[in-house]
Formats: C-alpha cells, structure tokens, sequence
C-alpha cells in the first residue's frame, strides 16, 4: 500500500562504508567548544519555521532523541503518515512540544482511515454513517491537530517516492477525507506536486496540456455539483507544500513559481536539501538555502531531508544529520542551532559500495554511537591552535 511505498522508497539507501577504519583519525574526547567555535564556517542559527522528517529507524531508535535536543526546539513534524510516529515516544509528545502534522500520503477513492485516524487525535467522534462529516462534533481535547499535509507526489510514479494517483481518485479521496476535516477548521495543505499551475490560469489549455492539479480540481467540481448536500464548489486548501532538491537556483525557482500560482498563500517546504553531492557544496547549499528561508515571509515552514545515519542515506551521505556513529555532523548540529561538530558525514573518502556495510552490530568497526570522526584538515587546524596554546 502506500504506506510500505513510501517506506521502501525511504529506506532503499545508498549505502557507503570506509576499506579500513586505519585510513580514518577518531576523535577522543570530543572538541571542546571554544575550539568547535573557530572551526565552524557558519553562524549557528535558530527559527521557528524549521522542522523534522521524521523518517523510519528501526537499528538506531536512541537516535530520534537527538531531534528533541540542541539550543533550536524543532517545532513541528512530519512523517509521511496520519498518525504521530510510535519511535522513541514520539507519539506520546503533547503538541505544544513538537506539533506533529499528519500527511495523507495516498490512497483510494473509498478509504476513509485517514479522516477517522485524525478525527480520533483530535478526539472528534462522527456518526458511523457519515463518510462527509456531517455528524455531531463530539470533541473532546485530545491532540490539537491545526494542520494536515495531503497527497504525497501524486503525479509522480511510486518508484520515485510518489503515491502515483488518478486525479479522479484523488478527487473521491479528498471530498471523502480532507473536505469533512477542513469544515472542522483544519488547514488543509494543497497537494505536493512537481508542477504548480493553478487550475484557475489553465481554462484555455486543451486536455492533453493539463496539469495533474488542474486535472484534479475539475474532478473534484465536477463531483461536488454531483452531490446535493455539498456545501463546496471545489476541493479547496489554505497553504502551498513544495518540496526542492538541488541547488540554490532550483530552490528559489520552485518558491517563486508557487509563489506566482498561489499568490498570498502560505508556503510550506517540506522536503529539500542537495542529493549527492560534494561536503563543500552541500554545506554552501544549507548555510545559503537556511538564509533564504528564513528571510522569506511566504514560507512559513520549513524541513530539511536528512534526519538519519549518513550510512543508510538515498539521498547521499553529506546531506545526512548524523555520521555513521550517530553522532551530529555539521550540518545536523547546525540545524539543531549548535556550532559545527567537525565530523564527517563518513568516516573516510575512499568508499566503494556495499563491500563493508556499516550494520547495527558493527558500525563501521566501532561500538554503537562511537565517538565519531573529525575531519583530517580539521584535525590539522585544531593541532595549529593547540601549539599556539603551548607557544603562549
């Protein structure tokens, strides 16, 4: 189903491992600040736009704890699913301490789970027969969900990490599940597509040119004149999710381009980051796009792709929150509001394939959460200030 779609393209990893840990220098104890101060090249920031992607971690759950750390609160979470993840507690965490903000990743045009999972958080309770939510509200103070994310890539096919839907299905799941939601005052996140236009700029287009959305709100107007107790006209939503991967030109492309369909709405990131590419140029892409983001008043929130081991990343190991160790790399620590950690996302640059797995039971030659590695020209900076310690 989708659910094991979007978890098999999650955990479908590039995975690396270094020949010998010899070729590495380990890092006993950790740096102390003063001297993780002068190494650092970015400005520890924090904002409360940034959030989690909370993706699965069945070897490593002590590392989902780290997320809940670090001068920057992350304020929100998402995980691809309707209900809060059951990892490390998570969905034990009140709202006011991590809003989690449930996603109907996909779907049929009969399933109704989504709107009673989430009616159920909320402690809503509709009739049995009501699929349109025209049943009492019975609500009792549970969960305050405010927000949900919707369709998850739809016009993309699965083997990309899309839920692959009929805009006419797509169009039954909604009116089923998210407009009897959005009548309770949640607000309903259009769904996260690769091309923006707006159904209200494409009406002289002919069927072949349209896009999936406009091909998906002439479905749902179409199906809602059909019904005689609809009260909308179409299927409609309050905020724009876009997700970005590559560099700073792509991201500002695809903010503006939405910006430009749905001028005056609030802009959601919910996946970006740099796949794959160069320490260098990964971390120039963060300390940049982090910038950005933050200076833009349309993007209200914002999630960064890498909250996971660099070991098991698809998506490149620089881009990755942690090392092989579990240990944060500059660019989780940062993330977290922290200064620069000096470790690399892996423990060596000579990595060829699958030969020497990092595993639970041996992670990359260490005990579990070893102490990680410091990167060799960081090694030799930090030896430099030392001896000038000493000359002193």
């Amino acid at each position: 189903d989708g659910h094991n779609q979007v978890i098999q393209h999650l955990s479908s990893a590039s995975i690396f491992a270094p020949k010998t840990l010899a070729q590495t220098t380990t890092m006993r104890p950790p740096l102390p600040l003063p001297l993780l101060l002068s190494l650092s090249t970015a400005t520890a920031t924090t904002s409360p736009k940034r959030g989690l992607i909370f993706t699965p971690n069945t070897n490593w759950p002590k590392d989902d704890l780290l997320w809940l750390s670090g001068p920057n609160n992350l304020t929100w979470y998402h995980n691809y699913q309707s209900l809060p993840s059951s990892e490390s507690n998570y969905a034990s965490l009140p709202q006011n301490q991590i809003e989690f903000v449930p996603t109907m990743w996909g779907g049929n045009e009969n399933d109704t789970d989504f709107l009673r999972n989430v009616t159920a958080l909320m402690g809503v309770k509709l009739d049995d027969s009501d699929d349109k939510g025209k049943g009492k509200d019975k609500r009792a103070e549970k969960r305050n969900i405010t927000h949900i994310l919707t369709f998850n890539k739809p016009d993309q096919p699965f083997e990309v990490g899309g839920s692959e839907m009929e805009p006419r299905v797509a169009a039954k799941a909604w009116i089923r599940n998210i407009i009897p939601l959005r009548r309770l005052g949640v607000k309903v996140g259009l769904p996260l597509v690769g091309e923006p236009q707006s159904h209200t700029r494409q009406g002289d287009k002919g069927e072949g040119d349209k896009s999936w959305l406009d091909m998906f709100f002439a479905n749902c107007s179409g199906l809602l004149d059909e019904m005689d107790d609809a009260k909308e006209e179409t299927c409609g939503f309050d905020f724009v999710p876009v997700y970005s991967f590559g560099g700073m030109e792509v991201l500002e492309k695809r903010v503006g381009v939405f910006e430009d369909a749905f001028p005056g709405l609030d802009i959601w990131i919910t996946e970006f980051g740099y796949p794959s590419e160069t320490l260098q140029n990964t971390q120039k892409f963060y300390n940049q796009s982090i910038a950005y983001l933050d200076s833009k008043d349309s993007v209200k929130r914002y999630a960064w792709f890498g909250a996971f081991r660099s070991i098991v990343s698809n998506v490149g190991p620089n881009q990755a929150f942690l090392d092989p160790y579990g240990k944060l790399t500059d660019i989780g620590s940062w993330y977290l509001g922290g200064n620069a950690t000096g470790r690399e996302a892996l423990p060596s640059d000579d990595y060829k394939g699958d030969d020497a797995k990092c595993t639970k039971d041996k992670p990359c030659g260490e005990e579990e959460n070893g102490q990680g590695v410091v990167r060799p020209g960081r090694l030799v900076v930090l030896l430099f200030v030392v001896s000038l310690f000493w000359l002193v």
